[in-house]
């Protein structure tokens, strides 16, 4: 079985699998998507089964940068995507 993780927290070195930061650009859009704007992993099997599952939040606190609509995810996407793109022209 492979796991990817999509989470804030790197898991430890000795898990397997693969680990998504949840504050990059895939990271926050993925777990938007997928599980609500919180950490989860996914599993796959060899057999082609795909299992999502949550997972517990950080001892941190709450999520400050929670996008909690479409329409936030889009506008916060365009304005980080023209701020890249002047960072490039200068």
């Amino acid at each position: 079985m492979t796991r990817t993780t999509v989470s804030g927290i790197r898991p430890d070195k000795t898990g397997t699998g693969e680990w998504i930061d949840i504050n990059s650009h895939v990271g926050r859009l993925m777990s938007t998507i997928m599980a609500g704007g919180r950490p989860f992993s996914i599993d796959a099997d060899p057999a082609g089964m795909t299992i999502v599952t949550p997972l517990p939040p950080p001892a941190a606190g709450p999520d400050e940068g929670r996008i909690t609509s479409r329409k936030t995810l889009y506008e916060r996407f365009k304005t980080r995507l023209n701020e890249n793109l002047d960072e490039r022209k200068q």
